[in-house]
């Protein structure tokens, strides 16, 4: 059934948008037709299955039915006109029966537009099709709905609907009612005339009876119903009039047509009257009757919720009530069905029921009630968000009676007089809960207490002895659980936070409203608005006074509302005037509005509600003031309330007390108070710092300069002065500061404000007699509507902002900035360290169980922890910020002041050069005095500058005409214009005043800074208990003892101690850098110095170093003054004007008119200036008493301690590598010195001049020398080095001597010894932008090309620093170890190729004796064989013919002595001799013999009988004095080349395959053997080890190593 009610409902907007379209498209009495049942539709109930068979079927038939009647006539009547030709001949334009017919809806379609006859003809070909559709759609989705749905035949008890259903319809029915304010609003501002005044009166009838804390309930339902049926006839009389004989009766430029809103939409145009041309070009005209339609839907639907049984459902009298009310509901319904009998006896409640009725009723009213109001908010049924409940309507505790009375309970409620008062202080038609209903913020200074039933506070039930009543309240306890729980409330609690915060601020915006509104529109009735804000704003208690005054506001916004409505109406000057004599009545606010009436209207209407809604505001806390005082009174006796029924004579007693609450921010999101408590904190910390930014801005912008202007920076300036000068002083000086400023801001907004009005600058003029220049000047200026905004909005938003601060945030500022009162925390001497672990839960196994709770719970955990990490990073990032800028910002302070001074050099910066210079070498306490004397200096040059823009001041009174001085003087004066004194002072006109004045800003600002950084550590300091660290220490806990320790301790350590340990480096570094910046007169007195202190110890510098700086501090005033010159009024030149060489005054640095030197250089000695300040301090540090015990450790030069006794501290890096920085020590040492040779030779190759050729020279000497150079003793190798230093600084000094050369007397060079321009580099080179050094390079382009890349400094300074701190590690302990090193290194390299000569010699030792035992073995073998041949030979006739023959017969004999089996000694089988053998002896083929081995081996010691030469036993290897022999490896025998052919192949295809080698092989003859066979031998064999199956001599003489 739910499904197909929606579908109907579906189908019947459908319907409803097809009838509006049908009645916008045309006017005519078919569409009238076609609107009236549009506006009949809300009136009906919704399609079901009995109201298809009632009303709404009958609705829907007539709509088919008129539907199709129209469309026949539309039908027939062109048939007609088709059937009597010529067509509509009978029709002419505008006659009576056209006119008359096309009223009726029917037109002649000849010769009409597509527009015009879809216009005409769609309604009906929509209707025809779309009626009947509709009908049946309703009919097929209601036609299977039971009617007995509604009685159902066993009525199941009627339970509460859910608690977040319930809060939707309340949501619903207070934006539905709110909405039909608004709407009603709106139809009465659109088009403003006495028809619409109905609702315009109605809407501010019914916003003031809302605002006196009254709720739009039922009777607003009435009101709604009578707003509609108004607002349905107005629509009818719109519709009506836009047809043409209304309009030709009653024209639109009539007095009745524009007095009563009947505007004209379309026209009728006779030469084609079925067109509609708009006539009209304001869109509001267009809108109105849509509006007027909306409303009518709108408040028929809000009327009839309201006035029906649901709205009773939200009264909050518990479920019981609203069950017994649902419950009666049915049995009214039942009573009409024939089935009621069985339903109404079920039905029927029970005494039981009628039990539980009664405690929830009273439980709801002793509790709920007041706990709603003690909340501070809830929602009306008639439909607002209300933070109190209303004090009148009764109508809680008289629907509790009537629904009592209607089941047929007798209910007597008896109470005192004072729980009545407290229980009839609710709101008619009820009111939200305390679960949605909005909580205020709570007050701690006042808190009152709820109402609750004293049993309960006993822990026993509201109704004694009643078992089912505590089960009742246990269930009712469960809804309550639910409710809290449902998503909707979750939804809507923030949203009603922010809402009811602005609810509880609405003081605060009804009084921007009413600046607001003044400034939006100018007129003496709005100026009394803006006094009115003014003295409220003055007020110290402004709230209290913001209510008491709400009711007058709201007359008086009202009254002028009423007259601008008036003034609105379409009336002429005639009927309405704008001007009376010569009262401008604009001036006064009676402003017509010719066009679009309804936007001022509307805003007006916009600025009143927040009036209204600080009256409710004020009636809410007059009642709750009321009520506090009757809770009090009551509080002191406590009261009961005796509930009695009819049917038991029991009487259940339910005593209430009042008691102070224990939740008060229950109804507060939890999300929306972390969220507001971090926000009050940032904004309490914060805001002060907005609106001094703000009052800044507000003097700086813009071009023109006016005093109004020029004030708003001195209070600006005060403000950060005395915050600087007192911390303390400025915290009692903040309230009246503040004042000042409201005052001044009020002050200014007025005078604006009045000085708009006609003939206002005329009264100033003669009343003041001050003129009118001067006037604008001061900022009073007549301004055009735009701009008198955009200036009236500026003070008024800034008092807005400063009066929050005044109001909201100044009390938490104090406290919170209060040092003194923090108390003492004991002293720690480590930060506490945070457990982020305690604060994160278990972590889930995802082993043992892998569900999406448990993902998400890993999730959760890896994100708290990174959350934790990343807090406690940033904590410890932010807290190292803050210590930075303790140790550095006061150097950045006097940086500042110098910049200003450099880039803005005039006689008064002056005083900052000289402050800046004497402050850098002083104590912290003078620097700190003159950076106040600074600030307080920037301050008075930045408001003159801002004077000095304002027109009424002449420039030209401060020029002087110098023109008369020429001929008195020889030298002309160099200046053509008049001398402007002020420029040279300082002051000149501009268009971009923040441009002009950034410099002292930007002290302003960066001193400023410095003042909160230390007002903040000390703050934090004194809260945390820390001990102050020691100076210049960005980590305390890192000292010299842990520099070792790791990469992260090395790089803390040189934050906090590398300057302590390489200051002097750092400064002669900067001395350079100096030197090749500036290329002047002033780079020789530098050089001067670097030549001193290059080469001399510390000590030595130590005695000297302060007179350093007391050079530079009295240099760079002087410098500066040369900069500035003498004034140019004077109309005096110098005296080397015109006679000395321009080139060479600039590089003496003299001031000149025309081209003044160049101030930037002084920052480059300035920054020399703390360098060596600093290193004055380390200097005192160094050399005091207990300077070995120095945190930053000692800096004592090793090469002045005797180095036999001195014990080097430092752990070996270089043998021991603990971590990675051992590591990076052993690269940069390793590689320091290589590096730097290699950058010098790298400077030297990259120009071509014979200081370079110098470079190249030293880095060659160096690089020969190679790793010896550090087996020198270190005075050696310091004085070494030394040479190389001094060469770099010789060339430095004459590079910057030379410098005057190439400036001056370059051109006379490069003509006459262009050589020598080559030889040295000679050329001018300048720095900061000046480019007449290209000047003179291009004049001797062609002549003599000036090598100007080659001039420079830069890579001499590259290689300074280097040197420098390359001499820098000679002297350190690390270079020890490496020393140390090295000298292992060549130690180990000579002991080593002792031993190696050591080893090779017993080798060769061995080698020979075993070559001598294995000789005499085989001599002896020798003497065997030569007997066996002995007999052979005897037995034998001939001679053998060849070696293989007599080899084969030596085998036979050799076998006997062979220590191998007989089985294992067979030969392989000879092939026949080769061709071409001579055969004459009879040996061609050779008897088959033994063989005498067959084994893969080579003859061994104990069948040396195989051998005919002793060649290769007695040619031992040569071993190799370059690679060493161990003598546990085996004695490896000499390579086969070495050896003669001592076994051929014992077999041909070895033969055979060797014999081109034997042909290419080098011959050697041999002496051993018989002589036959030497032939045989005179040619190389080569080895056969692998692929003989026999062994070489190698493997022979291995296997008998082995």
């Amino acid at each position: 059934m739910e499904g197909g009610r929606k579908g109907s409902e579906w189908v019947r907007e459908v319907a409803k948008e097809g009838r509006m379209a049908g009645g916008v498209l045309r006017f005519s009495l078919m569409s009238l037709a076609y609107l009236l049942l549009l506006m009949a539709i809300p009136l009906l109930p919704a399609p079901t299955f009995h109201t298809m068979r009632g009303h709404t079927g009958r609705f829907l038939k007539a709509v088919v039915g008129i539907s199709v009647v129209n469309f026949l006539l539309q039908f027939t009547f062109q048939i007609v006109l088709l059937s009597l030709p010529p067509y509509a001949y009978f029709l002419q334009q505008c006659d009576f029966l056209e006119k008359l017919l096309r009223h009726l809806g029917l037109v002649r379609l000849d010769g009409i537009s597509e527009v015009d006859g879809t216009r005409w003809l769609l309604p009906e070909c929509v209707l025809v099709v779309g009626a009947p559709g509709a009908y049946l759609a309703c009919l097929k989705l209601t036609v299977h709905t039971s009617p007995d749905l509604h009685l159902p035949a066993h009525s199941p008890p009627i339970q509460d609907p859910p608690p977040h259903k319930n809060m939707g319809l309340r949501v619903l029915n207070a934006v539905g009612t709110y909405l039909s304010v608004a709407v009603i609003g709106c139809c009465g501002v659109m088009v403003p005339s006495v028809t619409s005044a109905v609702y315009f009166i109605v809407f501010m009838s019914s916003a003031t009876y809302w605002s006196l804390n009254n709720s739009l309930g039922r009777r607003f339902g009435y009101v709604c119903r009578g707003v509609m049926v108004f607002a349905g006839v107005h629509v009818l009389l719109l519709y009506l009039y836009q047809a043409q004989w209304p309009q030709e009766y009653l024209p639109p430029d009539s007095v009745v047509a524009r007095v009563f809103g009947l505007t004209r939409v379309v026209g009728t145009d006779c030469g084609d009257a079925r067109a509609a041309p708009l006539k009209t070009d304001e869109w509001s005209h267009y809108l109105n009757p849509i509006l007027l339609l909306l409303l009518y839907y709108i408040l028929a639907f809000e009327s009839q919720f309201l006035l029906s049984n649901k709205a009773a459902l939200l009264s909050p009298v518990g479920p019981s009530v609203r069950y017994l009310i649902r419950r009666t509901t049915v049995r009214s319904r039942s009573f009409k069905s024939p089935r009621s009998s069985a339903s109404s006896r079920r039905a029927s409640i029970t005494h039981q029921s009628r039990r539980r009725l009664l405690s929830a009723t009273a439980t709801q009213e002793g509790v709920g009630d007041v706990q709603e109001w003690e909340g501070g908010g809830v929602v009306d049924s008639g439909g607002g968000w209300d933070t109190t409940p209303p004090t009148s309507a009764r109508s809680r505790t008289t629907s509790v009676r009537e629904s009592a009375r209607s089941v047929g309970s007798g209910l007597s409620i008896t109470a005192s007089s004072t729980a009545r008062s407290l229980r009839s202080s609710f709101g008619a038609n009820g009111s939200l809960p305390s679960k949605l209903s909005p909580r205020p913020f709570q007050n701690n200074s006042s808190k009152s207490g709820y109402l609750v039933p004293s049993s309960q506070q006993d822990g026993t039930e509201g109704v004694e002895g009643d078992p089912e009543g505590r089960e009742g309240g246990k269930e009712e306890t469960q809804d309550e659980g639910e409710e809290e729980e449902n998503p909707l409330q979750r939804i809507i609690a923030p949203l009603i936070s922010i809402f009811q915060l602005v609810i509880r601020s609405s003081y605060i915006a009804t009084n921007i409203v009413m600046m607001a509104w003044s400034i939006t529109y100018h007129s003496w009735l709005t100026f009394v608005l803006l006094l009115w804000a003014c003295v409220l704003w003055m007020i110290p208690n402004q709230r209290a006074a913001m209510l008491r005054c709400s009711p007058f506001l709201v007359v008086y916004a009202e009254l002028l509302l009423i007259l601008q409505y008036i003034y609105c109406m379409a009336l002429t000057d005639e009927e309405l005037p704008s001007q009376v004599e010569a009262v401008n009545l604009s001036q006064i606010g009676l402003v017509k509005y010719s066009k679009l009436s309804v936007k001022p209207l509307l805003v007006k209407v916009l600025y009143t509600t927040m009036f209204w809604v600080t009256l409710r505001q004020y009636v809410q806390e007059v009642v709750e003031t009321n009520q506090k005082e009757m809770s009090a009174a009551a509080a002191l006796q406590p009261f009961t309330v005796a509930v009695t029924t009819t049917t038991t004579p029991a009487r259940t007693v339910t005593t209430t007390t009042l008691v102070p609450p224990t939740h008060d921010d229950q109804m507060t999101s939890p999300v929306m108070q972390r969220l507001g408590q971090w926000v009050r904190s940032l904004l309490v910390k914060f805001w002060i710092w907005l609106v001094a930014i703000m009052l800044f801005i507000f003097g700086i912008q813009g071009s023109q300069v006016v005093i109004f202007r020029i004030m708003y920076m001195v209070l600006f300036l005060i403000f950060t002065i005395t915050f600087q000068l007192s911390y303390s002083a400025w915290r009692n000086f903040l309230y009246g500061f503040w004042l000042t400023v409201i005052v001044y801001q009020m002050v200014v907004l007025v005078l604006t404000y009045t000085y708009q009005f006609d003939n206002f600058p005329q009264y100033w003029e003669n009343y003041t007699y001050i003129p009118e220049q001067l006037q604008n000047d001061m900022g009073l200026e007549v301004y055009d509507t735009g701009r008198l905004f955009i200036k009236l909005m500026t003070p008024t938003f800034f008092v807005i902002v400063t009066i929050i601060q005044v109001h909201y945030f100044h009390k938490d500022f104090l406290e919170l900035s209060d040092i003194e009162k923090i108390p003492d925390q004991p002293i720690v001497k480590e930060p506490p360290k945070k457990d982020t672990k305690a604060t994160v839960r278990s972590l889930p196994n995802l082993l043992e169980s892998c569900t999406l709770d448990d993902v998400k719970g890993v999730f959760e955990h890896y994100m708290q922890r990174a959350l934790a990490r990343a807090h406690m990073v940033l904590g410890e990032a932010l807290e190292l910020g803050w210590r930075f800028l303790e140790i550095h910002l006061m150097k950045i302070v006097l940086g500042s002041v110098i910049l200003l001074a450099c880039y803005d050099a005039c006689p008064l910066h002056w005083v900052f050069a000289v402050l800046a210079s004497v402050a850098v070498p002083c104590p912290e306490r003078v620097q700190t005095a003159i950076c106040r004397t600074c600030i307080v200096l920037s301050s008075l040059f930045l408001i003159a500058r801002m004077i000095y823009q304002i027109d009424y001041i002449d420039p030209q009174e401060w020029a002087a005409n110098c023109s008369v001085y020429d001929n008195m003087t020889d030298v002309p004066y160099p200046l053509e214009e008049p001398a402007d004194n002020a420029a040279w002072t300082g002051f000149r006109k501009t268009t971009n005043l923040p441009k002009y004045l950034k410099g002292y800003i930007g002290i302003i600002v960066v001193i400023t800074v410095q003042a909160v950084v230390v007002i903040r550590q000390q703050y934090q300091r004194k809260l945390t208990g820390l001990p102050p660290p020691p100076p210049g220490v960005l980590f305390p806990n890192i000292t010299r003892a842990v520099a070792d320790d790791g990469i992260p301790e090395c790089a803390k350590f040189l934050l906090n101690y590398g300057f302590f340990k390489f200051g002097l480096e750092i400064c002669l570094i900067s001395l350079v850098a100096v030197i090749g910046t500036r290329l002047d007169v002033f780079s020789l007195f530098y050089a001067a110095w670097l030549c001193y202190f290059f080469n001399r110890s510390r000590k030595d510098i130590a005695r000297v170093w302060f007179a350093f700086i007391i050079c530079i501090t009295v240099l760079i005033p002087i410098q500066y003054l040369m900069c500035v010159g003498i004034p140019p009024g004077i109309c005096t030149d110098y005296p080397w004007a015109g006679v000395m060489n321009v080139e060479l005054r600039e590089w003496l640095f003299f001031p000149d008119f025309v081209k003044p030197p160049e101030s930037y250089k002084i920052i480059t000695d300035f920054c020399l200036l703390i360098f060596a300040v600093c290193q004055q301090r380390v200097f005192e540090i160094e050399f005091e008493d207990g300077a070995d015990s120095y945190e930053g450790g000692s800096n004592k030069e090793i090469v002045h301690e005797d180095q036999a006794s001195l014990i080097n501290p430092i752990p070996d890096f270089v043998t021991y590598s603990r971590n990675y920085l051992d590591l990076v020590k052993v690269v940069v040492f390793f590689t320091s010195y290589w590096i730097t040779l290699a950058v010098m030779f790298l400077g030297g190759t990259n120009r071509v001049t014979l200081f370079a050729m110098g470079y190249v020279m030293g880095a060659f000497v160096f690089l020969w020398q190679g790793n010896e150079f550090y087996l020198r003793p270190l005075s050696k190798i310091l004085k070494l080095w030394n040479y190389l230093l001094g060469y770099n600084v010789a060339v430095i000094v004459v590079k910057a001597f030379l410098q005057m050369l190439g400036c001056v007397f370059l051109h006379e060079l490069g003509t006459h010894t262009c050589w020598l321009v080559h030889l040295l580099g000679i050329a001018c080179v300048k720095k900061f932008g000046d480019e007449s050094d290209e000047v003179l390079a291009q004049a001797l382009k062609d002549q003599c090309p000036v090598p100007k890349s080659e001039a420079g400094l830069m890579w001499d300074g590259i290689c300074f620093g280097l040197l420098l701190m390359q001499r820098r590690l000679f002297c350190s302990f690390y270079f020890q170890h490496l020393v140390t090193e090295m000298k292992a290194q060549t130690k180990l390299a000579s002991r080593g190729a002792e031993l190696i000569a050591e080893l090779m010699r017993q080798e060769i030792a061995e080698q020979q004796a075993a070559e001598r035992e294995v000789l005499n073995k085989i001599k002896e073998k020798m003497e065997r064989i030569k007997a066996s041949q002995q007999l052979v030979q005897n037995q034998q006739i001939r001679e053998p013919t060849s070696h293989y023959e007599a080899n084969n017969t030596s085998e036979q004999f050799s076998n006997v002595s062979s220590p191998l089996p007989m089985e294992m000694t067979s030969p392989p089988p000879l092939p026949p001799p080769p061709a071409g053998v001579d055969d004459a002896h009879g040996l061609s083929s050779p008897r088959p013999l033994p063989a005498l081995s067959a084994t893969p081996g080579a003859p061994t010691p104990s069948s040396a009988n195989l051998t005919f030469s002793l060649d290769g036993y007695l040619e031992p290897t040569r071993l190799s004095l370059t690679t060493p022999h161990f003598s546990h490896l085996p004695i490896t025998s000499p390579s086969e080349e070495s050896f003669p052919f001592f076994s051929p192949p014992p077999y041909p295809a070895l033969r055979d395959r060797h014999a081109p080698t034997r042909a290419s092989a080098p011959s050697t003859t041999h002496d051993i053997g018989p002589p036959w066979l030497r032939d045989h031998m005179a040619y190389h064999r080569p080895s056969v080890s692998t692929t003989s199956p026999a062994m070489s001599h190698h493997t022979c003489n291995e296997t008998l190593a082995l």
